[in-house]
């Protein structure tokens, strides 16, 4: 058993089921029914749905009733500059450093790629996400490095991104 509490696990589950696209944007969902879906009672549930409320991730409607916010293309397309920015002087920075022992691992999983084997575009983003903050990690900014993980899980959420035909 891990000794995460019912309320982030269940934090985890319901942002993870958000990013993944299996609850749909601005689409409400009662607590009732989000308790139901995920085993839970009420009270880990409000707690969860309070972490992501305060995240940005939703919207708490009167009722009990919440919906996963969208993110515009303009949302997604000032992501992609911010991160543009931040990246680019930490990818300098970790360069200077050479290579660490974070960056050697996903190198040589990012290099498992070349293969021919069908990648399902869950393990890509997680790859992905695992080089963006190792970079900055590598380059001594592990705030940003997190700031960026935030950043792109709310890049996920856009409609642009979750359609992965786009990535294929």
């Amino acid at each position: 058993m891990s000794g995460n509490t019912l309320s982030s696990d269940a934090y985890e589950r319901i942002k993870q089921d958000i990013l993944e696209g299996r609850l749909a944007s601005d689409t409400p969902y009662s607590e009732r029914t989000l308790a139901q879906r995920y085993d839970l009672s009420r009270t880990p549930l409000r707690s969860a749905l309070a972490t992501l409320e305060r995240e940005g991730v939703i919207n708490r409607i009167t009722g009990g009733s919440a919906f996963v916010r969208s993110v515009s293309i303009e949302q997604f397309l000032e992501i992609v500059e911010l991160r543009h920015s931040l990246e680019s002087e930490g990818a300098a920075l970790a360069a200077q450093n050479g290579m660490t022992g974070d960056l050697e691992k996903i190198r040589l999983a990012i290099k498992a790629y070349d293969t021919d084997e069908v990648i399902s575009f869950d393990n890509f983003w997680t790859d992905d996400t695992l080089f963006h903050t190792s970079v900055l990690c590598a380059a001594g900014l592990p705030m940003i490095g997190q700031l960026v993980a935030e950043l792109r899980d709310t890049a996920r959420r856009c409609t642009i991104v979750q359609r992965y035909e786009n990535f294929t």
